[in-house]
């Protein structure tokens, strides 16, 4: 039985580039935003702080082989992240999987729901699929010292990622 790489992708709780690179022969993480945004309600109780908490926002575009597959949107909780890596999460266009990684994170992956997510005409653009009001999605906690981290929202283009024979 074949299992569909966007099944893969929105069930993982594992790295999603790493994935990617195993079916792609280029994988770029291009960075949209990163801003210090206000959390209130539902994400920052998912967070663990308190509403009205600052966070860091940060944006990407994964690309596959030229073509957009996810738009990925991090909120990133700063007094839960290692010195280094709040300075890359602001400024480089780094997988946060490699972060992880790279810094030794003991942390284990929530996934919180799959879901289809509705697309404003910015990240349609943005995932260059014109016309289509929603796709898959998912987002989940990434959890470090039994706190969450990161609140991960990531948005997937099924025409790059589902094959055409499953398509609808």
């Amino acid at each position: 039985m074949m299992v569909p790489l966007l099944e893969v992708l929105l069930h993982t709780d594992g790295s999603v580039t790493r994935i990617l690179k195993r079916f792609f022969d280029n994988v770029e993480v291009n960075p949209i935003e990163t801003v210090t945004v206000t959390v209130e309600d539902e994400k920052a109780k998912l967070l663990g702080v308190p509403d009205g908490d600052e966070v860091y926002l940060r944006r990407v575009v994964i690309e596959a082989d030229g073509v957009p597959v996810i738009l990925a949107e991090t909120l990133a909780r700063p007094d839960n992240l290692p010195g280094k890596m709040k300075r890359e999460v602001l400024q480089s266009s780094k997988p946060l999987g490699v972060m992880i990684e790279e810094h030794e994170l003991e942390t284990r992956r929530v996934i919180l729901e799959v879901f289809e997510a509705e697309l404003q005409p910015r990240e349609m653009g943005l995932l260059g699929i014109m016309g289509r009001e929603t796709v898959p999605a998912r987002r989940y906690l990434v959890i470090h010292r039994a706190t969450p981290m990161l609140l991960i929202t990531e948005k997937y283009n099924p025409d790059v990622l589902r094959p055409e024979d499953e398509e609808g």
